[in-house]
């Protein structure tokens, strides 16, 4: 029986160049450690730091929403009665085009006084 020390060291040592795996080992003693409260760009969503992914049924106001809370959090607003720790925010266009992505910035800068 292997021990922890020994298995790691198998999958980190696979074929001599490669390892199989980069990771590393957790224990319960970890799992009880005490940590840090999360941060977030908008209070109870959006963990600092975070990569965000949405996705749901067309037309549910998805894009319009974040594109809301992407204004809030780069201008540091309120957003829907939650705090917002102001942070730079990448927006990735992959669905609504160029012209009514614009024209919705457009529209929220306007109402955010941006």
């Amino acid at each position: 029986m292997w021990t922890l020390n020994q298995a790691e060291r198998q999958f980190r040592e696979a074929d001599g160049q490669h390892a199989l795996w980069e990771g590393q080992i957790f224990t319960m003693k970890d799992a009880y450690t005490p940590r840090a409260p999360l941060a977030f760009a908008v209070s109870g969503l959006f963990p600092l730091p975070s990569l965000s992914i949405f996705y749901g049924a067309p037309g549910t106001l998805k894009s319009i929403l974040l594109a809301y809370f992407a204004g809030c959090v780069s201008s540091n607003k309120n957003c829907l009665n939650r705090d917002v720790t102001q942070s730079p925010v990448l927006w990735i266009e992959a669905d609504n085009g160029r012209r009514r992505t614009h024209e919705r910035f457009a529209a929220i800068g306007r109402a955010l006084d941006l």
